[in-house]
């Protein structure tokens, strides 16, 4: 689930510093996928609805993927990650992990005129466990929260995950989850949310 929210004001959650980042910049590598991800996503959309508008965020789609990714296997995995447009035979996945976690950290944050929050959590039923390898990873390169959740009641865990998102993004985005099925193990959300303003309002 990807959810947008925008307003005038903003709070980051991150605890990593700006700092931890560097001055290091994005390779050339994870700057052509994300490109090529972002007009793959576009174009097959816009196809879809050719009379309407699109508004959507291809950080918070890659990102969500790319750290799915880390708890599939073999072929599956693969499928992921070429989808997100990367060959992995030009690039190795420890590097695609940092790609993303050098752009979570270095997005704008608590800043006067434009502030960006984008956050994972991953909602996992309570009688289950995460591998340590996926937990690890989720925290570390993509600022993931794991929560676990009643799942044997929908209900309680569908008003679980709407106030979280609700609260995270200064109740601008409520109500995300209509229901979810009894045979639910897991939901893995990511939520942006924009402070600023826009060149041209719409």
């Amino acid at each position: 689930m990807v959810a947008y929210g925008s307003d005038e004001v903003s709070q980051s959650q991150h605890t990593h510093e700006k700092a931890h980042v560097g001055k290091s910049t994005q390779s050339p590598k994870m700057i052509s996928a994300s490109l090529r991800f972002a007009f793959d996503i576009y174009k097959h959309s816009a196809s879809r609805c050719p009379s309407k508008n699109l508004f959507f965020s291809p950080l918070s789609i890659s990102t969500a993927f790319a750290m799915l990714s880390e708890g599939a296997k073999s072929k599956t995995r693969e499928q992921i990650i070429e989808a997100l447009g990367f060959n992995l035979t030009d690039i190795e996945e420890e590097e695609i992990n940092k790609g993303f976690e050098h752009l979570i950290l270095s997005l704008p944050k608590n800043e006067s005129k434009l502030s960006v929050t984008l956050g994972n959590v991953v909602f996992l039923k309570d009688k289950l466990k995460l591998l340590e390898t996926f937990k690890g990873a989720a925290k570390h390169h993509y600022q993931a929260e794991i929560l676990t959740s009643n799942f044997d009641s929908p209900e309680d865990a569908t008003n679980q995950i709407n106030d979280y998102v609700e609260k995270h993004t200064n109740g601008k985005i409520v109500d995300l989850v209509d229901s979810l099925e009894e045979n639910t193990n897991v939901v893995l959300v990511n939520y942006i949310f924009f402070k600023g303003k826009h060149h041209n309002m719409f």
